[in-house]
């Protein structure tokens, strides 16, 4: 588990604690970036050994989807990193992140738009290994017959 203060704008005091062993794996202060942790947080994920993970998206509007983005701030006992994912070719929506334990990386699956977040054009998935340099990100639309079937009509109609 993880217990987060946030009382100062920009630091979050963290402490990771393992509940079966009843012992503090790590505790620190994190300074953030001024926007990081206000109102852009997605997501947390906390891996079996104790990795924390801090999921912010940036931009994801029409006008700012070029500079669409997830960053991804990593905390554990060695230090904390900070990556980008850039997200440019769509808006995305109702996104879930956890972390799998088995192949030790962070995943997503969530909707995306091409012009507007309330109409979804189909889904996407995210995989992102720790500290790697490129997430595989994959995005699949939905079909006719799918649409067809949800709206309970022909999609010509």
């Amino acid at each position: 588990i993880v217990i987060i203060n946030s009382g100062e704008r920009n630091k979050l005091e963290l402490t990771c604690f393992m509940l079966d062993k009843m012992q503090v794996l790590w505790d620190k202060v994190v300074t953030m970036e001024d926007d990081f942790y206000e109102s852009n947080m997605k997501a947390t994920a906390l891996s079996n050994n104790g990795d924390f993970y801090i999921v912010d998206e940036r931009n994801n509007r029409r006008g700012k989807m070029e500079d669409h983005a997830y960053s991804i701030l990593q905390i554990n006992a060695d230090g904390d990193w900070v990556s980008k994912i850039a997200l440019p070719e769509f808006l995305t929506n109702d996104v879930r992140f956890t972390f799998d334990n088995q192949n030790n990386r962070l995943v997503a699956a969530g909707l995306y738009a091409d012009k507007n977040r309330d109409r979804a054009n189909g889904v996407f998935f995210l995989s992102y290994t720790p500290r790697s340099d490129a997430p595989f990100l994959k995005y699949e639309p939905f079909d006719d017959k799918f649409i067809s079937i949800l709206r309970r009509k022909d999609v010509e109609e």
